[in-house]
């Protein structure tokens, strides 16, 4: 292919002017009413984070969502007068209960280290917790 040089120097003009512009957008901040109606219409939140609910045996957790009046009201009774607001910023937390209920938990340390079956780590073997009871422990959850 035989260009002249004026064409070839136009087309390369004209793509670095694709590439280097911004995109243009009008952007419009969430607040929070609107962020609550977008979170409501997505699918509910798995029963615990990382794959835990398989661990663990039928009933020995409960999940609730509580609001930020119930969830500061509850770290109050425990000594804690607030967040930060770059820690909390007032949405609602997922609270998970755990029931006075001892339970055997046994964890393949290759496996969870790994997501997979690995051969290579297998030395490593496995964790046993025999009798474990996590009676009374609250675990709050959200995002900031």
């Amino acid at each position: 292919m035989n260009t002249s040089l004026p064409a070839a120097a136009g087309a390369a003009l004209a793509l670095w002017a694709l590439l280097t512009s911004p995109a243009q957008a009008d952007l419009s901040p969430l607040d929070t009413p609107a962020l609550r109606a977008v979170s409501a219409q997505a699918s509910p939140p798995p029963p615990l984070p990382g794959g835990l609910a398989a661990l663990l045996p039928v009933g020995s957790y409960s999940v609730d969502t509580i609001d930020r009046a119930t969830f500061l009201a509850q770290l109050a009774q425990r000594g804690v007068d607030g967040l930060p607001a770059a820690l909390y910023d007032g949405r609602d937390v997922s609270l998970y209960s755990f029931a006075d209920q001892p339970f055997d938990l046994s964890l393949d340390l290759a496996r969870l280290i790994a997501q997979q079956s690995a051969p290579s780590l297998k030395p490593l073997g496995t964790l046993t917790f025999s009798g474990m009871n996590l009676g009374g422990t609250v675990v709050w959850v959200w995002g900031h």
